[in-house]
């Protein structure tokens, strides 16, 4: 499974051992969680998505007051016949509420109206993941808390859960799952869609991955504005012969795809190193990088002519 993220810097948080005995409770307004979705359809192409999911209007659920979530815009882009949606949407994605004495998050699905245990921040190490984010049905495998550290978000540390190493996964207290918020856990499953949180802000401020990130409500296609691209392509379009720079120090290998979803090139990066080919056809190209854990995190087009 590969996880990337259109044309978006990743500014990895600063992590530490440092502890925090205040807990942070979950947002119940003016939050957004922008998810990145991606989905390799082997030789049929591939599909990438980049759409917020914000707390929107309260509703009663069996007499029980809880926050909405919903998305409103989604931007895409795809290949060969791997779709993907894209522009104005309304998904309901479920609504939350929160009991903060017992430091746990609940959820009714969108399909239904019985309460499920979305996140329980009270986790120990050899817990096992219960409620809404265990792994797919037909997996027989449950994720267990691997390791507790904290990390620095904006001025305070918060509680993190280590759930999944193979795809890194993590829970973070007050704001939830890096495996695209709601999505149920992958386990071990290799190919499959993959969900990413690529940042979260609260009050109009982003924390996640860090305060210096962009994370704007996408709502529109203009809204979405990345500072600088991972990877840098150069000339842009091109001729067949171009350049491609890493602005990355995480970045370890990069693959390009044609624009029916075929891999037609692999190669070994790493920061600060420019590497340049000079064999390519006529088409179009989708670049991704990968990070040294195997997890791809960015994309960009390029045009040759």
């Amino acid at each position: 499974m590969k996880y990337t993220t259109l044309l978006f810097i990743i500014l990895f948080s600063h992590s530490t051992n440092g502890q925090s005995n205040v807990y942070h409770p979950f947002p119940e307004g003016n939050a957004v969680w922008n998810i990145n979705y991606f989905l390799n359809c082997n030789w049929a192409g591939i599909a990438n998505e980049n759409y917020s999911i914000e707390i929107a209007n309260d509703t009663l659920i069996n007499l029980v007051t809880y926050h909405t979530l919903k998305t409103y815009y989604i931007e895409s882009f795809s290949t060969g016949t791997c779709g993907s949606l894209g522009g104005p949407v309304y998904i309901y994605r479920g609504a939350i509420r929160q009991d903060t004495s017992l430091k746990k998050v609940f959820i009714v699905p969108p399909d239904s109206t019985n309460e499920e245990l979305l996140y329980d921040f009270n986790l120990t190490v050899g817990d096992t993941v219960r409620g809404y984010l265990e792994p797919y049905p037909n997996l027989a495998l449950s994720d267990v808390v691997i390791s507790i550290d904290t990390i620095m978000l904006g001025s305070e540390y918060r509680k993190r859960w280590m759930i999944n190493q193979s795809f890194n996964i993590s829970m973070i207290e007050g704001i939830g799952w890096s495996f695209g918020l709601i999505q149920p856990s992958p386990q071990n499953v290799i190919d499959g869609p993959g969900y990413f949180l690529s940042c979260f802000s609260e009050n109009g401020v982003p924390l996640y991955p860090d305060s210096n990130s962009i994370c704007n409500l996408i709502n529109t296609v203009n809204k979405f504005e990345p500072e600088k691209s991972i990877l840098e392509v150069f000339p842009n379009p091109n001729s067949g012969a171009f350049t491609i720079k890493s602005n990355s120090t995480d970045l370890s290998k990069i693959e390009i795809y044609n624009s029916f979803g075929q891999l037609v090139l692999t190669n070994k990066m790493h920061s600060d190193n420019d590497f340049t080919f000079n064999t390519f056809a006529k088409g179009l190209f989708f670049i991704i990088g990968f990070d040294k854990n195997g997890r791809s995190y960015c994309s960009t087009k390029m045009v040759c002519e």
